[in-house]
């Protein structure tokens, strides 16, 4: 599948659903050659970058970043190795998601398995008018997708793709009985940590703006 290019409009309507603050962990699932990897790190995350193609890692990794980590792993496969449980805040998937065997379960494994409560999810799928068109999926199809979440954002992305930003339940309290102590996140010495020392808007504190390059 062509690529989406990473435009100025997507990145502004980004930042404005997607809530940053610096040094907050970011994966990108099926990152290609980077190229949403890198805007990330420019908007202050540490980057974790997930690809099963070993020639787009290598492409990816000729620009290499600190805070940007790229590793090979087939989204089929589970979780990554090394990935620590609801430790992850943002969890990018651009074109990706149709092509996987199932696209709803590996949705729900990653709101209940990879992001932290209140975390968010950020997809970009290519929309199609049958169930069979590869590479693309239908508004009913989704629209399942939003199952289960606390809040869901839908908007458009030009005319064939459809962006949904997605957040996380956070646990329900109740009176009188003790707070429940949220999951450990990635901490340095964590094997998938990352450390890390015109344009269109970008969140306060978040790196001086980076051209996205090829």
């Amino acid at each position: 599948m062509k690529a989406l290019t990473v435009t100025d409009t997507e990145l502004r309507i980004f930042a404005r659903h997607v809530p940053v603050r610096c040094h907050q962990v970011a994966l990108d699932a099926g990152c290609g050659s980077g190229n949403f990897s890198r805007q990330l790190h420019r908007f202050g995350y540490d980057v974790i970058a997930l690809d099963f193609a070993h020639s787009a890692l290598e492409a990816a990794r000729r620009t290499p970043l600190p805070g940007v980590t790229y590793l090979h792993h087939d989204l089929d496969q589970g979780d990554p190795p090394g990935l620590q449980y609801r430790g992850i805040d943002l969890v990018v998937c651009r074109l990706v998601l149709p092509l996987l065997r199932d696209p709803v379960r590996w949705v729900r494994r990653v709101r209940d398995r990879w992001l932290r409560p209140g975390g968010r999810m950020y997809l970009v799928i290519p929309v199609g008018e049958h169930a069979d068109q590869f590479g693309r999926m239908t508004e009913q199809q989704i629209s399942a997708l939003c199952d289960g979440w606390a809040k869901s954002v839908r908007y458009d992305l030009r005319s064939t793709s459809a962006c949904l930003v997605l957040r996380a339940p956070r646990p329900r309290w109740r009176a009188g009985r003790a707070k429940l102590r949220h999951p450990e996140r990635l901490t340095a010495g964590s094997p998938m940590t990352t450390r890390r020392t015109s344009s269109p808007p970008v969140p306060r504190g978040a790196r001086p703006a980076m051209p996205v390059g090829p």
